[in-house]
């Protein structure tokens, strides 16, 4: 089975999350920085964050709202201090009950000490979540 995916963030862990995806999987990249995307859509490869690897089947898009719009799948793979802002961006373009996403954290929001599964939870206590989280 084939599964429609955005990966939200291209550094290291959302990079390498995107090529091992796109093996088998239609997935799209996003990020809130172009220079990575056009880096990747260009080059084939996200030379800041994971130089060497080759990116391929991958696609880019700088709008979230085209890139999360009919999505089977969203992993989250940004940083705790921007997660509740993205968030709050592509909500309104998922399908409601529809669409599982994948939080990959990294640590905690430490101004509230809440992690990436409870900020994911407080406001979208209806989405089907589950977390993938590291401690630093």
């Amino acid at each position: 089975m084939s599964y429609k995916i955005a990966v939200l963030g291209a550094g290291s862990w959302g990079t390498a999350l995107s090529v091992v995806a796109a093996h088998n999987n239609d997935v799209t990249i996003w990020n809130a920085f172009d220079d990575v995307l056009i880096d990747i859509r260009d080059n084939k490869e996200n030379s800041k964050y994971l130089p060497g690897v080759k990116i391929e089947n991958v696609k880019v898009e700088s709008d979230i709202q085209k890139a999360v719009e009919g999505k089977d799948i969203i992993l989250m793979v940004i940083p705790s201090k921007f997660f509740r802002d993205v968030l709050q961006q592509f909500a309104p373009y998922t399908k409601v009950r529809s669409c599982w996403e994948q939080v990959v954290g990294k640590s905690l929001l430490s101004s509230q000490r809440l992690s990436s599964l409870m900020l994911a939870k407080q406001p979208y206590s209806y989405r089907k979540t589950q977390i993938v989280h590291g401690v630093i």
